[in-house]
């Protein structure tokens, strides 16, 4: 009879050591998912008004090895240019509130001839996009006004021009009377301030993996614990413990996980990418063309008779 009373005591203490180690498991994720929905609240919160903004700038260079280099030259839309370069500047509105009445004033280089310059690509007409470059002789340079700038919108500005300081030139003058608007550079801002999110992101994952340890070895108190009967308050003690500490652990490591791993995702691409071109031949015409900016004529070693055809 002892016996059988021992077998089933033995039986009730591993059934309910077994309950307390699934309701540890289901708390820590619990407090994990807490943490999740904390953290996308927290993002979400309050408003945010920012304009951020890109520049790029191309220059081809062109250049011909044979010995009749004056007969090549650059023309835009049937204007002979020295030095052609294309620029594009656009301002997307990265925030989470509308920016209305946004002014935009483009001072470009004294030096540059401004052969073309328009919206590109036609924004929608609900951005209310406008030319005000005539509206106020106080101004110098093109101006534009756009309406409203929900969330996402984004706008951009081509121009092309001969010649130019243009590696001086730091982009167009942002202003704004109705809001207190944040501007920042896209690609710098983000990429400096996804780096800044690497270190507290694996910080974060080692943090993970000894919570992770640490709810190993609660289980395993709380089973030596009930040996001795002492079960009920150090067990919903462990339980709040690992709840609180899995839901920080959590909303730290997902504060940082998005732009950290996308740091560590653009580092890794970037590795091992060297110059590449495409070539292409045909007649007496040969274009090599590089993603770097220039633009290179170099013609093949010509037959006898040939030296003064081009």
């Amino acid at each position: 009879m002892s016996s059988f009373l021992m077998a089933v005591a033995g039986k009730e203490s591993s059934d309910w050591s077994s309950s307390k180690l699934v309701i540890s498991v289901v708390a820590a994720l619990l407090g994990f998912i807490s943490g999740y929905l904390l953290e996308i609240v927290k993002s979400r919160r309050g408003p945010k008004t920012l304009l951020a903004w890109d520049l790029k700038i191309e220059q081809p260079e062109l250049s011909y090895g044979a010995k009749q280099a004056d007969r090549v030259k650059i023309s835009y839309r049937g204007r002979e240019v020295d030095r052609l370069v294309n620029v594009r500047y656009t301002i997307t509105n990265t925030g989470n509130t509308s920016i209305k009445n946004q002014s935009v004033r483009f001072e470009l280089p004294k030096d540059a001839k401004v052969l073309q310059r328009e919206v590109d690509p036609i924004p929608e007409p609900e951005l209310g996009v406008r030319d005000i470059t005539d509206d106020d002789p106080a101004f110098t340079g093109f101006r534009y006004k756009i309406g409203q700038l929900d969330p996402g919108d984004a706008v951009s500005f081509a121009f092309a021009a001969d010649g130019g300081a243009w590696h001086e030139w730091k982009g167009a003058k942002l202003h704004n009377e109705e809001a207190n608007v944040v501007y920042q550079r896209r690609d710098v801002a983000l990429q400096r301030d996804d780096q800044t999110h690497v270190g507290p992101f694996l910080f974060g994952l080692a943090a993970i993996l000894i919570v992770t340890s640490l709810t190993g070895a609660a289980s395993l108190a709380i089973w030596i614990l009930s040996k001795f009967y002492l079960v009920e308050l150090a067990y919903f003690g462990i339980i709040a413990a690992l709840t609180v500490t899995f839901a920080a652990t959590a909303a730290y490591l997902l504060s940082h996980a998005r732009r950290a791993t996308r740091s560590i995702a653009e580092r890794w691409a970037t590795l091992g990418h060297g110059e590449v071109s495409l070539t292409v031949g045909g007649g007496n015409s040969w274009f090599a063309y590089a993603p770097n900016g220039q633009i290179r004529i170099e013609p093949p070693t010509p037959a006898p008779g040939e030296e003064d055809s081009v």
